[in-house]
């Protein structure tokens, strides 16, 4: 008789089924005791035994184990029904997990093509770099600009934030460097006109830090202006440190703010230094920031060293130090200015202490 009450929602299925239950208990009672009366029981002992109260306890105890079983097979049927779902639920959302990271993965490489994966070098100027996202894609941005064969534009950046929303943040700062970074421009007039872009752009509490820089190895002069950024390092080849500092605030906030920029003299052997702050505020297991201090006397202890030598020494003190694991975006560019391609090897080391070949490689 289960037609009549399982398909109707509660409670009128059991305003259904009980009835229903009553009646077949009463009547398969009534039976059962009909049988065992008549098979068990002599005529005199049928004449001495009442039925009714036997057939009252057994209509109750059928109607108890009715209501049970009925009660058993609605929670089964539940919970199948639950567990089905449950399992649909769990490969769409595979499904999608998977779809979602072939999508990072894309955004990834789309990401790496935009940080010069070929370095360009100058017959005075030695580059080696490298990125390390913090996710699958993340917000800083270094740059590598040639004009001619005596001058180079380096830049680098750090968008608020990682992930995708920082990713996407970066590919328009990239493409509105690429747009102002031109060989008559100079470095604050780049950060002006960048300002003012990412300024129309950018979403609230959202910022850019940046260094913008050129280098002449015929003047042997450093031309820079620095948009908030951590100060890059210049190593003088005598083992002194000078920080980069002049420039102005933060891109993307204030559409009027200024930008002063400065030139500096290079000597054969200086090194410039160019980070984001995923270097220094990388942790250890304690959570002790790496911090400037130990990167400035790093730098100055290997001042003398060869380019390739020095930028796998810092990159692997800095692996070292937070176990590997870094909690943001890491980004570090070094730059050597020599008197010869003789003086400075221009190799970038083959691989950097995590196994991972480095994103940019000299062309």
């Amino acid at each position: 008789m289960s037609p009549y009450y399982v398909r109707r929602a509660f409670p009128f299925n059991w305003l259904v089924f009980f009835p229903l239950l009553a009646v077949v208990s009463l009547g398969s009672t009534a039976v059962a005791i009909g049988i065992i009366y008549w098979l068990l029981l002599t005529p005199a002992s049928r004449a001495e035994e009442s039925p009714s109260a036997d057939l009252r306890i057994g209509t109750l105890v059928s109607i108890i184990v009715g209501v049970i079983t009925y009660l058993y097979q609605n929670m089964r049927a539940t919970l199948e029904m639950q567990n089905i779902t449950l399992q649909q639920a769990v490969r769409t959302g595979e499904a999608r997990l998977e779809e979602q990271e072939k999508e990072l993965q894309t955004a990834r490489e789309i990401q790496a093509r935009l940080v010069p994966t070929q370095i360009p070098q100058l017959d005075k100027l030695q580059i080696t770099a490298s990125w390390q996202p913090a996710r699958v894609v993340g917000g800083d941005y270094f740059d590598v600009i040639k004009f001619g064969e005596q001058r180079m534009a380096i830049c680098i950046a750090d968008v608020v934030g990682k992930g995708i929303a920082a990713a996407l943040l970066m590919a328009n700062v990239q493409a509105a460097v690429k747009a102002f970074a031109t060989e008559t421009a100079s470095p604050s007039e780049v950060c002006e006109r960048l300002n003012r872009v990412l300024c129309s752009n950018l979403a609230p509490e959202k910022f850019v830090t940046f260094f913008y820089c050129v280098i002449d190895t015929e003047r042997a002069a450093l031309s820079y202006c620095n948009a908030g950024h951590c100060y890059p390092l210049l190593a003088r080849s005598t083992g002194e440190i000078e920080a980069c500092r002049e420039g102005g605030t933060v891109l993307g906030v204030w559409p009027d703010s200024k930008y002063e920029g400065a030139t500096v003299r290079l000597d054969p052997g200086d090194k410039i230094l160019l980070f984001t702050d995923g270097i220094t505020e990388a942790t250890n297991a304690s959570g002790e920031e790496y911090g400037e201090d130990r990167l400035s006397k790093r730098l100055a202890e290997s001042s003398g060293s060869k380019i390739a030598t020095l930028h796998s020494t810092l990159i692997e003190e800095v692996f070292e130090f937070c176990g590997r694991d870094f909690a943001d975006d890491a980004t570090l560019v070094l730059v050597s200015f020599a008197p010869s391609r003789d003086a400075v090897s221009a190799i970038v080391p083959e691989r950097l202490p995590d196994g991972t070949i480095p994103v940019g490689r000299p062309s």
